[in-house]
């Protein structure tokens, strides 16, 4: 039996749920490349750091080479595999050069499975293993 191209598309389209990835303005197949290479921006994705043994997804990130400073927006999830902490929040910048990540909105960490702080707005420290913020915090 054959199949049409069209068809396996829209299978395809179906099983991935394409259309409920929102995708940045003028971005080809999910991925937009500009300022010479040095600014990478990605629709969903995940973002694997083996050297830093974390993995971070969100619905949209935006990767600049020059800082090497990745910014994910919406539905972040940052597992952070060495602390063994884990990280949702609405946005989140991770700065490889400082191994920090900052949230900016309502936050939610795990740490160790034991431990749950609610916050917005958050400093982690990788390399002191630090989580600090200035809002109220439980």
């Amino acid at each position: 039996m054959m199949v049409s191209l069209s068809e396996v598309k829209s299978y395809c389209d179906e099983r991935l749920k394409i259309s409920s990835i929102i995708d940045f303005e003028n971005a080809f197949n999910g991925l937009q490349i500009e300022n010479n290479g040095n600014t990478i921006y990605a629709g969903k994705g995940i973002a694997n750091i083996p050297g830093q043994n974390i993995i971070i997804k969100g619905d949209k990130s935006i990767y600049n080479k020059l800082i090497s400073e990745l910014t994910i927006v919406n539905n972040v999830k940052f597992s952070d595999n060495l602390n063994n902490i884990y990280i949702e929040a609405e946005k989140a910048i991770y700065n490889e050069s400082n191994n920090t990540i900052i949230t900016i909105g309502k936050t939610t960490v795990d740490v160790e499975k034991k431990y749950t702080l609610n916050s917005e707005n958050i400093l982690f420290n990788r390399n002191t293993n630090i989580i600090s913020s200035e809002k109220y915090s439980t």
